[in-house]
């Protein structure tokens, strides 16, 4: 309630007026208390409502989203804080506010507009010495109008890269996929860490305007880089009269490596699953293999240290979960 109501119990056709900017005020601020505009300049109370609401949005936008949202929450504020003023009087009518809110829509507050979706954003490039490496990006016209794109790297980069086609014209709700290339590369990184940035920008080419127009709009893609997946030969099978021993080392060897993973699965459990159901070891009461593969596993952990010890965690308990199911489905 306004405090004419309050104290003079006056009532006039500015109470809901008042009413409504501190609903206004409620929404934006989160707190039913409105300010006593008298105490706090206009400027000054808009000025430490949006520092908090840049404190809670500052890391979750990019600058300039964040810019405009600030201009329309400013907007709103000063709406609210001329409605609750303590003098009637000095209340804007709801005409005028109608009017306010109206000329802030036909302002040219040069809102960036999301001209094209890139997708995906983050680039993933699996690497492969002395091999040009693709990672194929789809971009696509959201607009009614033609875009121009530019695909450019953002800052001095690691990697030499090149974009195939670098830049071109969009037709309206079109999709084009283009080819991001890193140039062939003579040493793999050793900790295959990558802080590279890539960037697409785009402007409007309106109909009635020959060239694009001066406002650009851009989208940002980050370089990520995956370890090749090493080509794991399929383990050798015993024949008669080859003694199995020489197999098993043959398997001890090959499992001592980081074999990575390959459709989700990591290589290694496979691999010895399939070895110790080939040899049958699942059927003796007791062998020498499972053993051997434990002491082998055991060890490579403590060789190598804690930097593999989540890739032989996932080993064991994908074995695990294989041995499992051949003995829930055998006598």
């Amino acid at each position: 309630m306004p405090p004419e109501r309050i104290h003079e119990n006056k009532i006039s056709t500015r109470f809901d007026i008042f009413s409504f900017g501190v609903i206004i005020l409620e929404i934006i601020i989160g707190d039913r208390n409105y300010p006593a505009v008298n105490e706090t300049p206009f400027d000054d109370f808009i000025e430490m409502q949006l520092q908090k609401w840049g404190e809670k949005k500052m890391n979750k936008q990019d600058n300039t989203s964040f810019k405009i949202d600030c201009q329309q929450i400013r907007r709103c504020i000063r709406i609210g804080l001329l409605c609750v003023q303590p003098d009637r009087k000095k209340r804007p009518e709801i005409k005028d506010i109608i009017q306010m809110l109206r000329d802030y829509l036909d302002e040219d507050i040069s809102v960036p507009k999301e001209l094209i979706v890139v997708e995906p954003r983050e680039l993933r490039f699996c690497l492969e010495p002395n091999k040009r490496i693709r990672c194929l990006v789809n971009i696509t016209n959201c607009t009614h109008q033609h875009v121009r794109f530019h695909c450019r790297v953002k800052k001095a980069a690691s990697n030499h890269y090149s974009f195939e086609p670098e830049k071109g014209t969009l037709c309206p709700f079109s999709i084009l996929t283009v080819s991001f290339v890193i140039e062939e590369l003579g040493e793999l990184p050793l900790d295959f860490q990558c802080h590279d940035q890539l960037l697409v920008t785009s402007t409007e080419m309106p109909d009635d305007k020959p060239f694009p127009t001066s406002m650009r709009y851009k989208v940002d893609l980050t370089v990520v880089y995956e370890r090749p997946v090493r080509p794991v030969e399929p383990p050798l099978v015993p024949r008669a009269g080859f003694p199995e021993n020489q197999y098993m080392d043959i398997l001890i060897n090959c499992i001592r490596q980081n074999l990575g993973f390959f459709n989700g699965r990591p290589i290694a459990a496979c691999v010895v699953y399939r070895c110790l159901l080939q040899w049958k070891s699942f059927e003796a009461e007791r062998t020498d293999h499972f053993d051997r593969i434990m002491t082998c596993m055991h060890s490579a952990v403590y060789d190598k240290g804690y930097s593999e010890l989540a890739y032989w965690f996932s080993n064991s308990c994908t074995l695990l979960v294989l041995m499992q199911r051949t003995f829930e489905t055998a006598p």
